[in-house]
């Protein structure tokens, strides 16, 4: 009996031993259960800190700094909503550890995906940008150097938010050469290179007739001149409206006005030196009226019959030439700053 009541008794405490052993294995996979979705979460969370930190990189690349705080904020705000729903859902309304474990998993695949196309999306307009550049310093380069620019039209999936740009500042040079070649077309209909020679002297007509295209050439300076700054206003309002990357708009409206400015005080300086020798030309037309009979062209060349009529026509022709070396000056001038600046 004694044997039978002590061998109950073993069985009694290996059979607690068991069930002791299956409890802590419990607790175990219990305690699992909480540290799993909370290095789940907290991974996410690490990783979807880099997504905004992403986020806020590219929007203050192309808006304001508290615009990008703000859309940054939002952003990791959202993320912290997500975790306290998830462990709101888990342990408050299903009471289910294992959902939190999929839900966790689910939010660290979510940061995961969202933070690839952020950074992807980060790199591409990164790419873009360094393309827009390196076509306007092409196109500046070009313009420098004399040469034609594409009329192409530049699209928004190449250049990204530079498009806009790219494209003012190719219209801008287009409607500049373009002027530049209607400026020199129309002068060179005026016949202006051969406006001194002996023909157009030898007779009142052909003097009338220079005096004519003279004042023709004055109304092509002042046509052209408004031209062109019209051109630089527009370009100027036009850049000002767009939406750029604020600290690349700021450095590249402080370099175009630079630019500008040494540039449109040399073409002052050519319009006014072109109108002053238009008006040089018209003198000279009615100082030839003045003295009409008194000299004679013959064989192309002009002979005076008064010694101080000779001398006072040199004196016009030594000014003429004059304000012709400072023209070549200027147009030097414009080409070389042209280039240095590029």
């Amino acid at each position: 009996m004694n044997k039978f009541k002590d061998d109950s008794n073993n069985n009694t405490l290996f059979g607690n031993e068991s069930l002791q052993t299956n409890s802590n294995k419990s607790e175990d996979i219990k305690g699992n259960l909480y540290i799993l979705p909370i290095m789940l979460l907290v991974f996410g969370f690490v990783i979807s800190c880099f997504e905004t930190l992403i986020i806020f990189k590219q929007k203050s690349d192309v808006t304001t700094l508290g615009y990008a705080l703000f859309y940054a904020a939002v952003v990791a705000i959202i993320n912290i909503l997500i975790i306290v729903i998830i462990i709101l859902l888990s342990n408050r309304v299903f009471r289910k550890k294992a959902l939190l474990v999929v839900l966790s998993a689910i939010y660290l695949m979510f940061s995961i995906s969202t933070t690839a196309v952020a950074f992807g999306s980060y790199v591409n307009d990164n790419n873009m940008n360094n393309a827009a550049v390196e076509k306007l310093t092409s196109m500046c380069n070009a313009v420098a150097n004399g040469e034609d620019i594409s009329a192409e039209d530049f699209v928004k999936s190449e250049y990204g938010s530079m498009t806009p740009l790219l494209n003012l500042t190719k219209d801008y040079f287009i409607k500049n050469k373009k002027l530049q070649i209607d400026m020199n077309n129309a002068i060179a209909s005026l016949d202006y290179e051969h406006i001194l020679d002996a023909n157009t002297l030898s007779s009142s007509e052909n003097i009338n007739n220079a005096k004519k295209r003279i004042s023709d050439s004055l109304k092509v300076w002042d046509r052209c001149e408004t031209e062109l700054n019209d051109n630089v206003m527009n370009f100027n309002s036009s850049l000002s409206a767009m939406k750029l990357p604020p600290t690349f708009k700021a450095e590249f409206m402080d370099a175009f006005k630079a630019s500008q400015d040494k540039h449109s005080d040399n073409m002052s300086i050519f319009f006014k030196l072109e109108r002053d020798i238009s008006t040089k030309l018209n003198s000279i037309m009615d100082f030839m009226l003045s003295i009409s009979g008194n000299y004679k062209v013959q064989d192309g060349k002009i002979s005076f019959y008064s010694v101080a009529d000779l001398n006072k026509y040199n004196e016009y022709i030594a000014d003429f030439q004059s304000l012709v070396q400072k023209e070549s000056d200027v147009k030097e001038e414009v080409t070389d700053s042209l280039q240095t600046q590029n």
